[in-house]
């Protein structure tokens, strides 16, 4: 391992998983710093989703720490690249968007990446259109194509793995635009560095390869790992699907609980990769193993996490709620139900309001749906029709019988007594009534306007 300890560091986090010359690297930065000369590493995203996901945030945790060192930093978004598709990773061709769709896409994940470099304007955020968009085909065939093998080309995986399904000629120039984007950084920001996720070995590779054969200099390529669970699952998945930063798609709440759930097997990994707390503070909070130690230190990663995404503000916020909502002494205190339905609606008015959905609810997973009407009210609906309704209980017996008798059955948190109890506006908070079947099955009913 060099010496270096910058890479020490991202060793010891979890973050190193291929470079092209890692002493030669560390070697290059030392000497640039010495002399006062910049030395700049990017990242590229191309803009083919309105969101990134967890998943994608690894190399922007990287970069931040490449920043630290003294490193200069640019973000490359991909304005020009998002037009064709990247296939590095993909068993299929990218659906092609629209420019508008692209542009949109740009800034929205351009503020999404702000949120790792608050308080620095030392950061550099490029498009690759301002270059991409001038190329001249058949002057870029000439001047870039001609270094590139075809045969060393479809030895990467991200085209050798597509060959059976079809690959289209699009695709198969994307790294050659990649390449190109490194070699216009070099030049036009002395970027010598690139960095991204292992499935982009064979492009910055490309890229370096280039730069060697036209400028005959060095410059290098760092990839971060793919991280999976301790159960098998892909980072950045949860069983209702992508964790995203766009607090429209995922929640906060939801955001934090993804969190704050993990297993503890996970817990200190995560707080090494997705937090900036020293490593030796990670160590120690997962230095016990013990229960309330681990659920410590799943707090303190749910908390950071969520300020380096949501903000502080929000972040301290939900922690609070979770603290009310996990507290078994207030389990029918008001404000617990409260934060319940508060919590509950914001994923209701998101999805469609007047009719059955499932949602999420950051505190207790799953969540359906359903809406009542004042006239309904009127004419006269009871708990055991809510519930049937709501698929609590596939029929009225099945209510009375295993859910009522046994204390299994809760409105607003409160165990039903009255099986046959007629619905009455004031049992209504915030104009939602929340029915909860067992320990885990909840129903929102919300009375329509």
């Amino acid at each position: 391992m060099t010496s270096n300890p910058l890479f020490n560091k991202l060793h010891l986090r979890g973050f190193f998983n291929q470079c092209t010359d890692e002493d030669g690297l560390a070697k290059a930065i030392v000497e640039h710093q010495a002399q006062s000369k910049p030395f700049a590493v990017y990242l590229g995203i191309d803009p083919t989703a309105s969101s990134l996901h967890i998943g994608h945030t690894l190399p922007l945790y990287m970069l931040k720490h490449l920043q630290d060192i003294g490193l200069q930093i640019v973000v490359l978004i991909g304005g020009g690249t998002g037009r064709i598709g990247d296939p590095s990773g993909k068993n299929q061709a990218r659906q092609l968007l629209s420019d508008d769709i692209i542009n949109s896409n740009a800034e929205l994940i351009k503020n999404q990446c702000m949120r790792f470099f608050q308080g620095n304007e030392n950061v550099r955020f490029l498009n690759n259109a301002t270059w991409l968009n001038e190329l001249r085909y058949i002057d870029f065939l000439r001047d870039i194509g001609r270094h590139f093998s075809v045969n060393r080309m479809l030895s990467f995986d991200a085209y050798a793995s597509r060959l059976e399904n079809g690959l289209s000629f699009i695709e198969f120039n994307y790294q050659l635009l990649q390449s190109y984007d490194f070699e216009q950084l070099f030049q036009r920001e002395n970027c010598r560095l690139q960095i991204g996720g292992q499935d982009q070995w064979g492009n910055i590779v490309a890229g370096v390869d280039l730069i060697r054969r036209m400028h005959n200099e060095e410059t290098f390529g760092l990839t971060c790992p793919l991280i999976m669970t301790s159960t098998g699952q892909k980072m950045g998945k949860s069983e209702k699907g992508a964790i995203f930063l766009d607090p429209n798609l995922t929640s906060p709440s939801e955001f934090y609980q993804y969190w704050r759930n993990c297993s503890d097997a996970d817990v200190g990994r995560f707080l090494k990769l997705f937090t900036f707390l020293p490593i030796d503070v990670c160590d120690e909070l997962v230095a016990h193993q013990d229960v309330t130690s681990l659920s410590h230190a799943k707090d303190r990663l749910a908390l950071e996490v969520t300020t380096i995404i949501h903000g502080e503000e929000v972040a301290r916020k939900i922690q609070e709620q979770m603290r009310v909502l996990f507290n078994k002494s207030s389990e029918n205190s008001l404000e617990r139900v409260q934060l319940i339905i508060s919590q509950a609606r914001v994923q209701f008015d998101h999805t469609h309001p007047n009719t059955t959905s499932t949602g999420v609810s950051g505190s207790h997973g799953g969540m359906t749906y359903s809406s009542v009407t004042l006239k309904q009210l009127q004419e006269g609906i009871t708990l055991a029709d809510l519930f049937t309704q709501a698929k609590l209980a596939m029929s009225k017996g099945e209510y009375r019988k295993k859910l009522v008798a046994a204390g299994a059955a809760y409105c607003n948190e409160e165990v039903i007594m009255e099986s046959d109890k007629i619905i009455s506006i004031d049992m209504f908070i915030d104009n939602a009534l929340l029915l909860r079947a067992g320990k885990k099955r909840y129903h929102l009913v919300v009375l329509e306007s």
